[in-house]
C-alpha cells in the first residue's frame, strides 16, 4: 500500500480512488440466483465521492460453467458540482473453468446507456480473472484481472483496468475481495491514469 500511495504521488497527472462493492445473491433454484450490488467511489483529490449506483440482476446458470443473465442499473456519477443520472439495461453471459489449483473466469455484458443530457450508445463490458492459491488454501486466492469497456459505435476503447488483489473466504456464505488496480481511460486525445485501491464484500444466502 505505501508502494503505490508513493506512486501516486510522484505521478502529476494521476488521481486516486478508494472502491467499495458490496454483493448480495440469493439463491432462488438451482438455477436461478437473484442478486443486488451496489458500489461508491470516492476520490481523494476532491474529497468526494464521484460515482455511486446500484443494480439488481437475475442469472440463470445454464450448466456448471456457463451462466446467462439479464439485470438494470441506476447510476449517478459526478463532475465538478453536478451529477449526472444514468440507466443500463444489460444482458451477460459468464464462463467458469478450472486447471489444477487455478481458476478463471470469463465475463462478458452489452449494455444500454440512457445518459443525462448526453448521448445514449450501446458498450461491451468483458472481464477476464485468475485466481491462483499459492497455499492451497481453501478459504485465501491471489488473483489478477483484467478488464475493458468498448462502445460498440463507434468501436474503440475506452477504459482498460488491471487488477491484483486477494480474496478471503471466511465462509460459505461470505467472502471479501481487496484489491489494487491500475486504470486506463480515453480522454480526447489522451489517456488519464488512475490509481484505486477496492474492498468488495460478497454475501451469499
Amino acid at each position: 500500500m505505501l508502494i503505490l500511495t508513493s506512486s501516486n504521488l510522484l505521478g502529476q497527472e494521476r488521481s486516486f480512488q478508494l472502491w467499495n462493492l458490496n454483493v448480495i445473491q440469493a439463491k432462488v433454484t438451482d438455477r436461478f440466483t437473484l442478486g443486488v450490488t451496489e458500489k461508491v467511489q470516492y476520490t481523494t483529490e476532491s474529497g468526494a465521492f464521484n460515482l455511486k449506483y446500484g443494480d439488481l440482476s437475475v442469472t440463470y446458470a445454464v450448466n456448471s460453467w456457463f451462466s446467462i443473465g439479464v439485470g438494470g442499473r441506476l447510476l449517478h456519477s459526478r463532475k465538478g458540482e453536478e451529477w449526472k443520472r444514468e440507466q443500463r439495461p444489460m444482458v451477460f453471459g459468464d464462463m467458469d473453468g478450472s486447471w489444477r489449483k487455478v481458476t478463471y473466469n470469463f465475463s462478458n455484458r452489452i449494455e444500454y446507456r440512457f445518459i443525462e443530457s448526453g448521448t445514449n450508445h450501446f458498450r461491451h463490458w468483458q472481464m477476464f480473472r485468475v485466481e491462483m492459491p499459492p497455499f492451497r488454501a481453501p478459504w485465501f486466492s491471489l488473483y489478477v484481472a483484467e478488464e475493458s469497456f468498448i462502445p460498440i459505435d463507434p468501436l474503440s476503447l475506452q477504459t482498460a483496468r488491471f487488477y491484483a488483489g486477494t480474496k478471503v473466504k471466511y465462509t460459505k456464505n461470505l467472502a471479501m475481495r481487496v484489491y489494487y488496480v491500475l486504470e486506463k481511460r480515453k480522454n480526447t486525445p489522451s489517456w488519464s491514469t488512475c490509481d484505486v485501491l477496492g474492498l468488495n464484500l460478497i454475501v451469499l444466502i
